[in-house]
């Protein structure tokens, strides 16, 4: 059984830096004698507060809320530079107040001139059911993204 270390906040901060900048997660649990879970949850922690480094505290507003079936919502929210940078295929983590981990989501569509991207929620989890269910005016604190995942794909 592998003992869990007490690793301080700057060196996490710097395990998921050097994860984010192109080393394998192998090496960096070698060097550093980490568990990938440990790499995985931090590197989820760290994408869902980066804004606060830079003071970032306001609220993208939802523009649209609407119910397209029982726990089914189409979301429009603000959020300019997503919808001007954002790639078929990525997503963004929302972050519900108070509900602990965000709400992944892929990106459905972007409109860059409105600054506006839409979003399709299935509400089962507290933090997707706290999101769907705030009015349209009302805001979420947090977005990270867009994100992406690379997968490759070989031949058989």
């Amino acid at each position: 059984m592998h003992i869990v270390k007490d690793i301080d906040a700057q060196t996490k901060a710097i395990i998921v830096l050097e994860y984010l900048s192109g080393r394998t997660v192998a090496e960096i649990c070698q060097e550093y004698d980490v568990e990938t879970t440990q790499i995985w949850e931090w590197r989820k922690t760290f994408l869902l507060n980066v804004h606060k480094v830079f003071g970032l505290t306001h609220k993208f507003e939802i523009l649209e809320n609407e119910i397209l079936a029982p726990d089914v919502h189409r979301m429009v929210i603000r959020a300019p530079r997503i919808a001007k940078v954002r790639q078929p295929g990525q997503f963004v983590i929302i972050g519900a107040e108070g509900y602990g981990d965000g709400v992944p989501l892929t990106i459905d569509d972007a409109n860059p001139s409105e600054g506006t991207i839409t979003l399709f929620v299935h509400a089962v989890s507290a933090a997707s059911r706290k999101l769907v269910g705030t009015p349209v005016g009302g805001g979420v604190p947090d977005i990270t993204g867009p994100l992406w995942c690379r997968h490759s794909v070989s031949k058989p």
